[in-house]
Formats: C-alpha cells, structure tokens, sequence
C-alpha cells in the first residue's frame, strides 16, 4: 500500500509536470505557429490522453495511488505556477 502511495505520487509529479510544462510551451508557441488552432488542440487532445492514461493506471492499482496521483498533480501545479511568479513581478506568463 506504501508503495502504491509513493508510485502514485512520482507519477502525479512528473505527469502534472507533463502536463503544465507543455500547456506553457504551447503558449508560447501559439503566436509563431502558422496552425495555432491545430497547434491547440493537439496539445490539449496529447496532454489530457496523457494524463487520463496515468490517472486510469493509477486506478488499477489502489485508491490511494490514485488519490497520491492528483496530490502529485496539482502539486506540480502548484510549484510551476509559483516559479513562473506573479504578473506583476513582470514575467511572460503566470
């Protein structure tokens, strides 16, 4: 069981970090792109099969890998949105 938790939980990290890294890189790349429309849904239709494939696993596996998995998941979140900082701190993107 401690080891389903602790699976879940590198697995939230690291698709949660999938998963906002990417939605940063499409933002960025939207302006240049000379599809962004495509560009969009490509990236939305890869990141959430991405995670929905993980988070189906994780369910396999334990109730509590699957609750580690979101933990994970918006941890990640959690840190990539205090990184980036606040829009008045003058950076790109919050």
């Amino acid at each position: 069981m401690t080891i389903d938790i602790g699976v879940g939980l590198i697995l939230g990290v690291t698709i949660g970090l999938f998963f906002f890294g990417g939605l940063r890189l499409t933002l960025e790349w939207l302006a240049k792109a000379k599809r962004p429309e495509l560009l969009a849904v490509l990236s939305f239709v890869i990141r959430m099969a991405s995670v929905a494939g993980v988070m189906v696993w994780l369910a396999t596996q334990s109730l509590g890998s699957v609750v580690a998995g979101l933990v994970g998941l918006l941890g990640a979140r959690t840190i990539l949105i205090t990184r980036a900082g606040s829009a008045g701190e003058g950076h790109r993107w919050t």
